[in-house]
């Protein structure tokens, strides 16, 4: 993979992108205003970080209350084993606990970010302070991260962490098919959902 790639957000997700990213050969810029990274992360389970379940696909999908189906994609392709072994492959000792709960042996989920941010280093992800505000399209192609100290320089290609927002512009653009496959998955989401609350609806009316 030769490409340069923006990841915006760094999280928990957004690092394990722009680690993914960068292992693949990719020049990666990771963008995030906050001091530190996985801010979320480090308060999580208590401050001990509940990384995983060391369950299967199948059971994982046991415990989805809606449309379980949904997901087996996703977990069918990385489900906790394979989070287990990657955060063992960053140095990180992990346990089970009950419930088949995975912590860090250490009990500290600063282990987890500090673990990713060496990742990033090792790779030499490029770490950009800032905010993003939208992207720029131009021709059907993305031409630039926007944030609020400037632009990123213009990527052929770019991931956004979940819950980041994509302008309308570029939802109207056709700038990848990875953009319109999400969409189209996140729609069939919202529209499963909203036909279980009405099914549910109507069985409580029952």
């Amino acid at each position: 993979m030769n490409k340069a790639i923006v990841v915006i957000g760094g999280g928990a997700g957004g690092m394990m992108a722009a680690i993914c990213a960068a292992r693949k050969g990719a020049h990666v810029t990771l963008l995030d205003p906050n001091e530190r990274l996985g801010k979320k992360v480090n308060i999580t389970g208590k401050g001990r970080c509940n990384v995983t379940n060391d369950s299967t696909c199948e059971e994982l999908l046991a415990h989805v209350p809606q449309n379980p189906r949904f997901l087996y994609s996703v977990f069918s392709r990385f489900d906790g084993h394979d989070a287990i072994d990657f955060f063992e492959g960053l140095g990180v000792p992990l346990k089970v606990e009950r419930g088949k709960r995975v912590f860090p042996v250490s009990d500290r989920s600063f282990d987890i970010t500090a673990a990713l941010e060496r990742e990033l280093k090792r790779l030499h992800v490029k770490l950009v302070r800032d905010r993003a505000l939208g992207i720029s399209v131009e021709d059907g192609h993305v031409a630039a991260v926007k944030s609020e100290k400037g632009t990123t320089p213009p990527p052929p290609s770019f991931w956004r962490r979940a819950g980041c927002p994509i302008p309308r512009r570029a939802r109207r653009a056709t700038a990848s098919a990875w953009r319109k496959r999400s969409a189209t998955q996140s729609r069939r989401c919202a529209a499963h959902s909203c036909r279980s609350r009405h099914a549910n609806a109507r069985c409580c009316k029952g």
